[in-house]
């Protein structure tokens, strides 16, 4: 286990690494909000550092044992929250009365300072209740966040969006925040537990546990750069080419003539270009059909093609309806 955690934090940072110097490269650090994107990314990897009791004891020996590892994280986690909050205000339009949110991470912030300096003067709480009640404390104000904003706005985000590499990307967003959710039921449950001494803490921290993974998985998800799997061609896309490119063989074929435009065959492997190659050969028959206006062993598909220009109102069902013209046939 110490292994796995080791390896996926290494994986973090050279992540991380790989691409904040490449943002760096490409001048993407020039703008406040790619700033604060790169913050968010930086807190997020340094929490994930010192996850689990182990990992914070090996920092806290270089403080006296003082449980700093353990705030880091609540202060990392809360900014992050904080941060992203701020992101969302930036680029939807929220109801003023969320706008409460922007005073949490100074309430949380100020109470997380007197506990610490309250646990490094008096000692007053086991080191495993005081772990109890900060986890649950900061899952709280995170659930808080997620629950009052982040739901709301995300999802406003996601039905604005076009571009399929970034709904996924921000439908991993709102997949994490639900696996977070239920994740930290369990921790806020044992913080409660422990202010109350009510229970068995241990068991409910670790009843839920299960769905720290897809947490993991999603929060992953979330790091990759857009580009790294925009790369990946969408099966929808590579469908509608397919089609697109029997009816436009077929039109030019029929013409007795061949098509002007005679994209790459590599485009496969980038989505930007498939895209680009859908939009071409759409092009190209809409250039091509017209030919076919008159001639006997063309009639059909020359109809065909007119009804879909005609009936079509958007480009999605333009490109749709041209593509079940694939399947008309001429006159034997």
């Amino acid at each position: 286990m110490v292994t796995l955690r080791s390896t996926a934090v290494v994986v973090l940072w050279l992540l991380f690494i790989v691409t904040f110097v490449r943002a760096l490269m490409m001048g993407h650090l020039s703008q406040s909000s790619g700033r604060r994107l790169w913050l968010m990314f930086f807190l997020s990897v340094l929490a994930c550092t010192f996850w689990g009791e182990a990992a914070e004891m090996q920092l806290d020996r270089h403080f006296r044992d003082l449980p700093v590892a353990l705030y880091l994280k609540y202060f990392c986690l809360v900014g992050v929250c904080h941060l992203y909050w701020q992101l969302l205000q930036d680029v939807v339009e929220l109801p003023a009365s969320t706008h409460w949110l922007n005073g949490v991470i100074w309430a949380a912030g100020g109470a997380a300072i007197a506990s610490w300096v309250d646990y490094a003067l008096r000692s007053s709480l086991s080191r495993d209740d005081l772990r109890y009640i900060v986890i649950g404390a900061r899952d709280s104000v995170i659930s808080l966040y997620i629950f009052a904003g982040f739901f709301r706005g995300t999802r406003m985000l996601l039905r604005r969006e076009r571009v399929a590499a970034m709904r996924l990307k921000q439908t991993a967003i709102l997949c994490f925040f639900t696996s977070f959710v239920i994740t930290a039921l369990g921790s806020t449950s044992a913080g409660v537990m422990t202010i109350l001494g009510i229970g068995d803490p241990q068991s409910a921290s670790e009843v839920l546990q299960p769905f720290l993974y897809p947490t993991l998985f999603f929060f992953v998800v979330m790091l990759i750069p857009y580009r790294w799997y925009s790369a990946i061609p969408s099966g929808r896309n590579l469908w509608r080419y397919y089609r697109l490119k029997r009816v436009e063989r077929r039109i030019f074929r029929l013409a007795e003539t061949q098509p002007n435009i005679n994209p790459q065959q590599w485009f496969v492997f980038q989505s930007g270009l498939l895209e680009l190659s859908v939009y071409r050969t759409l092009i190209s028959i809409l250039d091509g059909y017209p030919m076919l206006d008159g001639q006997p062993q063309g009639k059909l598909m020359f109809e065909a093609v007119r009804n879909c220009v005609s009936q079509s109102s958007s480009y999605d069902e333009l490109v749709q309806s041209l593509g079940a013209c694939v399947d008309v046939r001429p006159h034997s």
